[in-house]
């Protein structure tokens, strides 16, 4: 762990020169006592057993008193553990060299185009077509929430069209003989006319004797 440490602090002076600075103003507080706060400035250097003896002690009560403090330290004891328990593995050569390099570009704004020429490269291809698929459906769900697609209108029910009235016809049981008869056709009856009354004749004068 102290490795790990070690190797971080030299890539980047600043981080040494940030814990250190912590790790005083955590210390000379007016209230010497350690607190959740304090403790996880001090952390590392509990680690790497940089802690003075005093500052050691105080750090030893602050954990009788605090179960979370304490299961945090006993977590970060056994990844440290298991770092010191890892082989060494000898750095190609001119690594650091590197790493520096691109630090120092980074600090300053720059942004060398080797980088992505080097991260597009055939050999990285596997793995860049996993990020990019898993990227694509972050983007594809982002995109579904925040436009929702327009809300289908319902099918509108169409009345089917009306049927025509239905004559009620008389149910004649079977077998029944239905007798027709056929009406006589409407005889024509001419208007009676009347005869046209004589005419009437003159009276003959009557004659007288002589």
């Amino acid at each position: 762990m102290s490795r790990a440490f070690r190797l971080a602090s030299d890539l980047e002076p600043g981080i040494s020169v940030r814990r250190s600075v912590a790790r005083r103003l955590a210390m000379t507080e007016d209230a010497p006592e350690f607190t959740c706060a304090r403790m996880q400035t001090s952390i590392s250097a509990m680690l790497d057993g940089e802690l003075s003896e005093e500052d050691a002690l105080i750090l030893q009560a602050h954990l009788s008193t605090c179960p979370a403090c304490a299961s945090e330290v006993a977590l970060l004891e056994q990844v440290a553990d298991s770092v010191r328990a890892l082989p060494e593995v000898e750095l190609p050569f001119g690594l650091e060299r590197r790493i520096r390099t691109a630090i120092a570009r980074e600090e300053q704004g720059v942004l060398s185009l080797g980088w992505l020429r080097r991260l597009f490269q055939p050999r990285m291809a596997p793995g860049m077509a996993t990020a990019l698929a898993g990227a694509t459906l972050v983007v594809g769900f982002w995109l579904g929430r925040l436009y929702p697609q327009a809300p289908v209108a319902a099918p509108v029910a169409v009345a089917p069209p009306a049927e025509p009235p239905v004559v009620a016809r008389r149910m004649v049981a079977p077998n029944t003989t239905i007798r027709v008869t056929e009406q006589p056709a409407p005889v024509r009856v001419k208007p009676h006319r009347r005869p046209d009354a004589p005419a009437r004749r003159a009276p003959e004068p009557r004659r007288v004797a002589a």
